[in-house]
């Protein structure tokens, strides 16, 4: 019975059901049906953000039914309506999964705009991800007759008519799309496209042509620059184991994208290769223009699953200017066997320039990793990378991560490793705490409300440690904060809610800082009448804060005190080390527009970051402190201290806060600042009336009032202009982290330097322009400078003339690419390459010539003179910290002449060139008169600390060495240089003198002496002239004790070393060898005398010894003795001293007046004895001696004229007059001939020097008689 009844009950039940659902299925064939239905769907999707409405309905719902006056809008109202609209479908289908219609009719479709986007949360995920439609669709005819689309939908209002027919259904069972597209508004554009397949047979259709002309839709709406024409064709038939699909897109000039498709029968599916290529720099938005400038290429292959369920990706690389990527695995559309491998590169910032914010690039971002699980929310772990990240001028660096995010339901558990390493963030104090390297691990869970529950979050740096704990989320944060440095170690504890709405919470604190403890708390709330802030303390120390608040518009109130007995109990929270008192207190009280906010506060001996503060108050009054807003205020401070002593600055302010007056007042190294105008906190602006700045010859002057303003850390002007004295510099635009400035310079005197830097001396007049773009810290930009009339103390002390300089560049990438000339004063130079705008390498090369004769001024002092142009080829190339200076210096046909050094060079030709390490004397070549040359080469390494050590190395082959009136040699030398040539080198070798003329001149009266100059009451020019002399004296004399070379020089004479004038006749030949120091040298040896005769008033005497040394330099001193029988004495003639200044002195054995002597050595008589003629030339002989007359002789110029070496009168042996010269036919021998008063005494003689002590001598006479002597000589 009880089963009898269950059944009876299951049947009613099921016929009450099928009776329902027949009821309803007749309803719905009615046109009451219908509204019903339409109703009821219409409110059952209705929310905030969807309205749908009908007008009017008609046929069956069931079947055939047509809707009208159609609108669907959001929160802002209609933005689509449809005029009529008809549907005749199969219901039935829908049991199958299948929307089935015969006909879908629509009149006209207005689309007025886009829609807002939701407001409502997103819908959850699906627990099984599916990638196709819910059910499939049949339309076997559908058309719109007017789609008409509004300006703000598609840019530019535009009309078109679509018809076609559908079946997408099960992949399996093939698809079949056909669409017709054509413009209604007289603009020729059109779509025709059939995309069909058909399993069973296995073919392909894919045919599409698409065309537009320039402005059309489809650019507008791909936002194409320039609204190019566009075209596309699509082009593809045959079998799916065997086809072949073509794309061309082309959008006029602007780029052009070719693709090609080939399909081949693999097992278990379908493989798919593509490959597509193009320009699309010109189609992409110009936004993204930059992200694939040049060629952007797509290659991929893959194996489709029959059942399309799955895809093998072989390899999918995407490569472009801005990034790279690469792609394989197994994607699985339907289940959770997704197995995803991919490696991305990303290029430069500067590609994603105004994608991503202005301050933050890199030089390039990898990620490589893996994803798995289902498509829609994968199990993803990744490696990722970043190169020289930096934000602003704030290096992050080089930064490393490990990510992995594993899906737990609908959210996903999150855990990082990152490190940051060459970290520099130009926070001082943070940079010291952190170091070059940061380190963050991560260990949270994402919650449904976007928040995170963070298990782990720390920041360690080097000497910094941050922790937080807790829950975070837009709405609320509940955690601890714990924070450690080697000085401060403290915890925050925050709890908030409401974030979104009424923040309220308190936040307390507890720790120490050096050792001392700290606490502090607060409460706060935004209530609906302001912000209310209770118990708030802070405490360490001499460090006292307290008050509450309430900051409310009509009656705000409270009481804040500071009190700081000494900043230096802040030290660990401060970056830089502070000291002195500060108390400070903020009062607010009354009511509506007359609150008022009091702020008093003092300050004293306060120093900090190099600057130190005697005295500082501040006192002020803001009215209606949140309303309109009004102050009033001053700010003293008094013995000031930067680097300057400023003795006060005043600083007053009063007025609303979108229109307050200001002064500000101050003096400083000698001149005044006064500046004046109106500032504006509401926008953040000022409006600059005046600017004075004066310093002894400098005025700087605003040339016009002007408005500058700060937005977004940045100061904006549109024009300020300067005059300093007949310059003006005018800046317009934007400067801050990033710059946007145009800056103009006209006839700026470079004078006004001296200013600041008194005794500079810089002269010249600047011009020039410059655009500034980009990021502070690289910006991006061109210049142009020019400077007229340059010069400095030093060029104008060498007697220089000023100089032209100009330069022109450009800046990028934290570089600046220059091109400088520099001519004048016979310099000729180009400055070219690029350098960094901080630290960096260089790489700049010069090139050009100078005219070496520009240093005549300075050297007309002595007489000197230098010419011939000097080529130059230099480089500076490696990091700013140490770079290398590199290339090349050439002088060709140069000359130089020294009267003080007896020099003349001529065809003077050298090469110099460098590495940055040294510097090496390629070659250096000169001629001197009579054929003579001088060569030099080495090397210098370019170390200062080591006095440039160095090995150098000069020849001379018969040069003429010297060429003074005192001194005329030739020599061979082999010198070189060796150690720190800068300090103390060595400089050695030999020297070989090949012939020395030693002439002495006439001479002044012996009495003559420098005179010794005192100033006394001089005027103050003079005596600071003589000052100056003075320490450029002192000076001098320390950079030449700084150089003290050792040496070791041999000097050979073996004969042809000649003195002659006063009389004199003679040879002599020697060696020196030279030691000692250059401040201390010691010489030994001389030149000795090898023959000699003095000859007074026509008496000759011979000389018995002789000596010619050297003791600084290459005038000789003379030590000279010639002697003779006179009568009854024997005669002493001695010359000594300078050959330049010689003195003779007469004496006799036994001892006699010098005219006693002199009377016997001319007349071989006592003076008691002379006639009054030979009294005179006795006195005249004396007069010579004693330097009244003297000079090169007759016989002397005769000599000269004849060409010969030796010319002499002398007598022969039987006392009868006779002549003899002779002349060297190498170093070693001479010929000679003497003629005497008959022609049988005609003599030739020959002269060997076999070795330095023994020679030959030899003559044959015309008698017919020879001689041959042998001679030994050595000194004792």
């Amino acid at each position: 019975m009880v089963r009898r009844l269950i059944r009876i009950g299951l049947f009613a039940f099921a016929l009450v059901i099928a009776l329902a659902v027949l009821a309803g299925f007749a309803l719905m064939r009615t046109e009451a049906g219908l509204r019903y239905a339409l109703s009821w769907g219409t409110s059952l999707a209705a929310s905030d953000d969807l309205k749908v409405e009908i007008g009017n309905a008609s046929g069956a719902i069931a079947s055939d039914f047509t809707l009208t006056d159609i609108r669907i809008s959001d929160r802002e109202g209609p933005w689509l309506t449809i005029d009529s609209a008809r549907l005749a479908w199969r219901p039935a289908s829908l049991l199958s999964g299948v929307f089935s219609a015969e006909a879908l009719e629509v009149g006209t479709v207005s689309v007025a705009r886009r829609p807002l986007p939701s407001t409502a949360p997103a819908p959850p995920e699906p627990s099984q991800q599916s990638t196709g439609l819910p059910v499939g669709i049949e339309i076997e005819r559908f058309n719109v007759a007017n789609l008409t689309l509004a300006q703000p939908v598609a840019g530019a209002e535009a009309s078109l008519s679509l018809a076609g027919a559908a079946r997408l259904v099960d992949p399996t069972e093939g698809f079949r799309l056909d669409l017709d597209a054509k413009r209604t508004d007289g603009v020729s554009g059109q779509m025709v496209a059939r995309l069909g397949y058909v399993p069973e047979t296995g073919a392909i259709d894919a045919r599409v042509k698409a065309s537009e002309p320039e402005g059309g839709v489809v650019a507008r709406l791909l936002d194409i620059p320039g609204l190019p024409p566009v075209e596309l064709l699509i082009d593809g038939t045959g079998q799916i184991d065997a086809g072949l699909v073509t794309l061309a897109l082309t959008a006029g000039d602007a780029g052009r994208l070719d693709a090609t498709t080939r399909l081949s029968r693999a097992e278990g599916g379908v493989k798919v290769d593509l490959d597509a290529r193009g320009d699309l720099s010109g189609i992409a938005p110009a936004a993204y223009s930059r992200l694939v400038e040049g060629q952007t290429s797509l290659s991929a292959g893959a194996v489709v699953a029959s059942d399309a369920s799955t895809i093998q990706i072989e390899r999918a690389e995407l490569a472009s200017a801005a990034a790279s990527g690469v792609v394989s695995g197994l994607l699985d559309l339907n289940d959770d066997g997704n197995n995803l491998a991919f490696n991305v590169t990303l290029g430069g910032a500067e590609r994603f320039t105004g994608l991503i914010p202005a301050p933050v690039r890199w030089a390039g971002f990898s990620a490589s990793g893996r994803a798995t699980g289902v498509l829609t929310q994968p199990e993803v772990t990744a490696k990722v990378l970043g190169k020289d990240v930096a934000y602003e001028a704030r290096q992050i660096g080089n930064l490393a991560a490990d990510v992995t995010a594993v899906p737990n339901g609908n959210i996903y558990d999150v855990k990082a490793q990152m490190a940051a390493e060459a970290l520099a963030l130009q926070l001082p104090y943070a940079d010291e705490l952190i170091g070059d390297r940061l380190n963050l691990s991560l260990d949270a869970s994402q919650q449904a409300d976007g928040g995170f529950n963070l298990r782990q979050l720390q920041l360690r740096g080097i000497d910094l440690q941050l922790a937080f704990d807790g829950m975070a989320s837009p709405a609320a944060v509940d955690g601890d904060l714990a924070i450690a440095t080697p000085r401060v170690t403290l915890t925050a504890e925050v709890d908030a809610s409401d974030l979104q709405t009424q923040p309220k919470g308190t936040v307390s604190i507890d720790g120490t800082a050096d050792n001392a403890p700290v606490t502090g708390r607060t409460s706060f709330a935004m209530e609906s009448d302001g912000l209310r802030l209770d118990d708030l303390s802070l405490s360490t120390r001499s460090v006292e804060l307290e008050g509450s608040m309430l900051a409310t518009p009509d009656a705000p109130s409270g009481d804040i005190r500071l009190v700081i007995g000494d900043l230096a109990d802040l030290a660990a929270f401060l970056p830089v080390d502070a000291r002195g008192a500060l108390n400070g207190r903020v009062t607010l009280g009354g009511t509506g527009e007359a609150a008022v906010a009091r702020v008093e506060a003092s300050a004293r001996d306060l120093v900090a970051a190099g600057v130190a503060v005697g005295t500082a108050t501040l006192n002020a009054d803001v009215t209606d402190p949140f309303g309109a807003r009004s102050i009033k205020g001053n700010l003293k401070a008094e013995r000031i201290s930067a680097g300057v002593d400023v003795p006060t600055v005043n600083l007053t302010v009063d007025g609303p806060l979108d229109a307050a007056a200001f002064t500000l007042n101050t003096e400083a190294m000698g001149g005044t600042l006064a500046a004046g105008g109106t500032v504006s906190a509401n926008d953040m602006a000022m409006q600059l009336a005046r600017l004075d700045v004066t310093r002894q010859s400098l005025r700087v002057t605003l040339e016009e009032p002007t408005r500058l303003r700060l937005v977004e850390g940045a100061v904006e002007t549109e024009g300020l202009t300067l005059r300093a004295n007949d310059g003006r510099v005018t800046a317009r635009g934007r400067a801050g982290s990033t710059l946007d400035l145009n800056v103009a310079i006209e006839r700026l005197p470079l004078a006004i330097a001296e200013a600041f830097a008194p005794g500079l001396g810089i002269a010249g007049t600047l011009n020039g322009t410059a655009t500034v773009t980009g990021a502070a810290a690289r910006p991006n930009g061109k210049y142009e400078l020019s400077v007229a009339g340059l010069s400095v103390p030093q060029t104008r002390d060498f007697g220089l003339g000023a100089y032209a300089v100009k330069a022109n560049g450009t800046l990028a990438d934290g570089r600046t690419n220059l091109t400088a000339t520099a001519t004048g004063s016979g310099t000729n130079l180009t400055l070219t390459g690029s350098a960094p705008l901080g630290a960096g390498d260089l790489d700049l090369r010069a090139r050009g010539t100078i005219d070496a004769s520009l240093l005549n001024t300075h050297l007309a002092a002595t007489g000197e003179r230098l010419d011939g142009n000097v080529t130059i080829d230099g480089t500076v190339r490696g990091p700013t910290t140490a770079p290398s200076v590199g290339g090349s210096a050439r002088l060709a046909g140069g000359s130089f002449s020294s009267p003080g050094l007896g020099l003349n060079l001529t065809n003077m030709n050298a090469a110099v060139s460098g590495d940055g390490r040294s510097v090496t004397l390629s070659s250096f070549s000169a001629s001197t008169q009579g054929g003579g040359t001088l060569r030099g080469q080495g090397r210098v390494n370019i170390d200062p600390a080591g006095g440039f050590p160095g090995n150098l190395t000069i020849t001379a082959s018969d040069a003429l060495v010297a060429d003074t009136k005192i001194v005329t040699a030739r020599a061979n030398a082999n010198i070189t240089l060796q150690g720190p040539l800068a300090r103390e080198p060595r400089i050695g070798g030999t020297i070989t003198v090949r012939r020395m003329e030693i002439t002495l001149p006439e001479r002044f009266p012996a009495g003559s002496s420098a005179i010794q100059v005192e100033h006394r009451n001089a005027p103050p020019e003079i005596r600071r002239r003589v000052a100056q002399q003075a320490a450029e004296d002192r000076e001098r004399a320390r950079s030449e004790s700084a150089f003290n070379a050792r040496l070791d020089l041999t000097i050979s004479a073996p004969n042809q070393v000649f003195l002659r004038g006063q009389g004199i006749d003679s040879e002599l030949s020697g060696d020196l060898r030279v030691r000692g120091t250059t401040n201390a040298p010691q010489i030994d040896g001389g030149f000795e005398m090898r023959r000699g005769t003095l000859t007074i008033l026509g008496q000759r005497l011979e000389f018995t010894r002789g000596i010619a040394t050297f003791p600084g330099d290459i005038t000789p001193t003379l030590d000279l003795i010639a002697e003779t029988r006179a009568g009854d004495v024997t005669a002493y003639i001695a010359v000594t001293g300078s050959a330049s200044q010689p003195a003779f002195n007469l004496s006799s054995q036994p001892m006699l007046p010098q005219d006693e002597v002199m009377a016997r050595l001319l007349f071989n008589r006592a003076t008691g004895e002379l006639s009054p003629g030979q009294a005179i030339q006795i006195a005249q002989a004396l007069a010579s001696l004693a330097g009244a007359g003297g000079g090169p002789g007759a016989l002397d110029s005769i000599r000269r004229n004849l060409g010969v070496d030796t010319l002499d009168v002398t007598t022969d042996e039987s006392g009868s007059p006779a002549v003899a010269v002779g002349r060297y036919i190498n170093d070693n021998i001479s010929i000679g001939a003497r003629q005497g008063a008959t022609p049988e005494s005609s003599r030739v003689t020959v002269d060997i020097d076999v070795t330095e002590r023994i020679r030959i001598q030899g003559e044959a006479g015309a008698d017919g008689n020879s001689k041959v002597g042998v001679g030994i000589e050595w000194e004792y």
